[in-house]
């Protein structure tokens, strides 16, 4: 339903398993090699550094979407509150096609500004080629068009459109747990999707403007140790041409 920042980054790095993995939808186990897998170990590590992970039984499509959007409004509130939160899924629409990802790191700089930090898990201290150093530059760049339009898919013409496209009736009561736990995070008189959007709108409202500058942070992923780090700055002419050329590939695969 609606593309990722993680298939224009794997397009950016190798368009034909990119080619490949669109069109034959092959098993996680496949299309993750070990490297992956062990990042992705990495990077839940992380993020319970600063969350705590509660379960909450869901009896509906709609209820598991509202433990989604729950999450993003606590994690805003997080890093307007302490200056720093970890794994936000953001969403919103690009040049006409939603996108949605997640983002590894947010930070609130000197300024008070947003900067966005994302994490790459590395097998080796080797340097990273080029073509790796672009793929990130694009996916921080993706992720801050994302994180900046966020107020807008929230809204109700473009949050009707989205539950439309995940076949969300945007009506529908949620179920009491999911109520409860969205109380449990001070998210009152919430009773279904439409509402939670609503709520998730108004919290992005009060975010601090984002900053131009990003961060890649590589990681060891023996131990977790930081390799080094490569700072991006905002460049539209660069976004608008890579994110057009991969979204060619996108069709071209899928059509």
């Amino acid at each position: 339903m609606g593309l990722k920042v993680t298939d224009f980054t794997s397009a950016e790095w190798c368009q034909q398993q990119f080619a490949l993995a669109l069109t034959a939808e092959l098993p996680r186990e496949v299309t993750e090699t070990e490297a992956m897998s062990a990042g992705s170990v990495l990077h839940k590590a992380l993020e319970l550094e600063v969350k705590t992970v509660v379960e909450v039984e869901v009896a509906s499509r709609e209820d598991a979407w509202a433990l989604r959007l729950i999450e993003c409004i606590v994690c805003l509130r997080q890093l307007m509150r302490k200056g720093m939160t970890r794994e936000l899924y953001v969403f919103g629409k690009l040049q006409g096609h939603w996108v949605k990802g997640i983002i590894d790191e947010l930070q609130l700089d000197e300024l008070g500004k947003v900067r966005i930090v994302e994490h790459k898990t590395r097998r080796n201290s080797s340097v990273p080629s080029q073509a790796q150093k672009d793929t990130a530059r694009l996916q921080v760049m993706l992720y801050r068009s994302l994180l900046q339009g966020l107020t807008d898919a929230c809204d109700a013409e473009l949050g009707s459109e989205i539950l439309a496209l995940h076949r969300l009736d945007g009506k529908a009561q949620l179920s009491k747990e999911v109520m409860k736990h969205s109380r449990t995070h001070k998210i009152a008189l919430i009773v279904n999707l439409n509402q939670l959007l609503g709520s998730l709108r108004a919290t992005a409202l009060k975010l601090p403007p984002c900053s131009e500058e990003m961060q890649v942070k590589y990681l060891w992923q023996e131990d977790g140790s930081v390799l080094g780090c490569m700072d991006v700055w905002w460049d539209a002419e660069f976004l608008e041409r890579q994110f057009l050329r991969d979204l060619h590939l996108c069709k071209l695969t899928v059509h």
